[in-house]
Parts: structure tokens; sequence; C-alpha cells
């Protein structure tokens, strides 16, 4: 399952990011709407993702599927707010998590003609959707844009890595110490003793993002709180109190 997995994601990745490169490189001026604008309307536009410029917001409740498996392909998405998960129900019926995404993360990206996940507001989600075709015509001739898609894709690419080395080589323990230290990290929290951080997952997602069963990621949990290693303030937050014990584990695979 882990190889599968893998193999699916670089494929998606690999040939997105090789679109966006050879568009990247032509010196293709930029759109006339932009060179139209004034010089003011022109720095909001270079301090804004240039993708912005071709998306609308819309907002999910907590729950509610954004795309399911199998549903055709017409729209990315970009996250606002909330968090999210990528998953997929295997042959034998056992879901697996791909991804939580947050703030600031892509979604929907793929080269087929159906998503290979759902997605699912963990949270209440705000995002940006962008029309497909829309998106994939303007990286074709605009470089600013294929740029910014090549980045969104690499910085995704690496994490899926990280995903994969999580799944395939580290104990439970390795796995949930990785695990905070990436959802602190990814929420621009100060990684010092006594950080408190949300877990807007429950502990079934947790389980099936590690590739664990409920009560191991329960019983190990409640182990790393024994070691002092973590706290709970209440249901949805731990606190990281020794933050160096929790990097030699994650780091130990």
């Amino acid at each position: 399952m882990v190889k599968q997995y893998g193999d699916a994601v670089e494929d998606i990745m690999y040939a997105m990011a090789n679109s966006a490169t050879q568009a990247a490189r032509k010196t293709v001026p930029v759109t006339a709407t932009l060179s139209s604008r004034s010089d003011t309307g022109r720095r909001g536009e270079r301090d804004m993702d240039p993708l912005d410029r071709v998306g609308t917001g819309v907002e999910f409740i907590k729950g509610r599927a954004i795309y399911y498996e199998g549903d055709e392909a017409q729209h990315y998405f970009k996250i606002a707010s909330g968090v999210v998960r990528l998953c997929k129900v295997t042959e034998d019926g056992r879901r697996q998590i791909a991804a939580f995404l947050t703030a600031g993360d892509f979604l929907g990206w793929t080269v087929h003609d159906h998503y290979s996940y759902s997605a699912e507001a963990v949270t209440r989600v705000t995002a940006v959707k962008y029309s497909r075709r829309r998106v994939e015509d303007i990286v074709r001739t605009d470089p600013m844009v294929a740029r910014r898609v090549l980045t969104l894709l690499s910085n995704q690419l690496a994490l899926a890595h990280d995903h994969l080395l999580l799944l395939g080589r580290m104990t439970a323990a390795e796995r949930i110490s990785a695990f905070l230290l990436e959802l602190t990290k990814r929420r621009g929290c100060p990684l010092t003793d006594a950080t408190t951080i949300e877990l807007p997952m429950n502990r079934r997602d947790i389980a099936d993002y590690l590739g664990l069963t409920i009560e191991t990621v329960s019983r190990t949990m409640n182990a790393m709180k024994r070691n002092g290693l973590l706290s709970f303030t209440d249901a949805d937050s731990v606190r990281l109190n020794h933050c160096d014990a929790l990097e030699r584990m994650a780091m130990a695979a």
C-alpha cells in the first residue's frame, strides 16, 4: 500500500511539475490585463498570489466533502483557513489519509480526468477555487504563474516523501513525534518546550494518517504523557514538554 501510494503521488506531482517547468522557461510577456494597470495596482499584484486573480472564494462546513475520489477533476483549490484531509479507501475497505492540508496548501492537482483522492473538511474551511482548464491555460502562457505552480508542487512532493518515510520506517512513537512536530511547524508555532498546539483531527484521523490503529495511537500518546513528553490541556490540544526529545525520536528512523 505504501509503494502504491508513493507511485501515485510521484506520477501526479512530477507530471504537473514538468508542465509548469516548461511554461516557466518561456519568455512570454505578462498578460495585457496586468500591464494596463497603474503602478499601485501592479505593486499590489506582485504582493498577492498570481493564481488568485483567476479564483473565486468558497466555504465548506466541518465534515463536508470538497470532492470525492472518482469525481471529474474540474477545479483546483487553495486553502485560506481550516484543515482538509485527503483520503482514499483501499481495496480491503481501510481508509488511508494521504495528507492534512492547511492554509496556503493546494489540492486537486492531477494529470487524470478524475480525482484520485477524496478531500474532506476537518474543520470549517474557506478556500479559493480555480477552474482547472483556466489555470492550465495560464500556466502555458504566463511564466509567473508557472513558477508559482512549480514551487507549490515541489513543496508538496517533499511533504509526500516525508510521509512515505514516516509510514515505512518509523515506530509508533516516532511517527507520532514526527506528526506533532510537523503540525507545529506548519502552524507557524515556535518550537519550544511548553508549546501548545490544537489537534483539529480526531484519533481515528491521526491513526489513518500514520498507518496505525486507534488503540496504538491512544496507547502510545498515553505512554508519552507518562514519560513527561506530552500533556493534554484538553481533548483537542496537546502541549509539547520536551521538544528536543521529540525531535530525537522523530529523526531516529
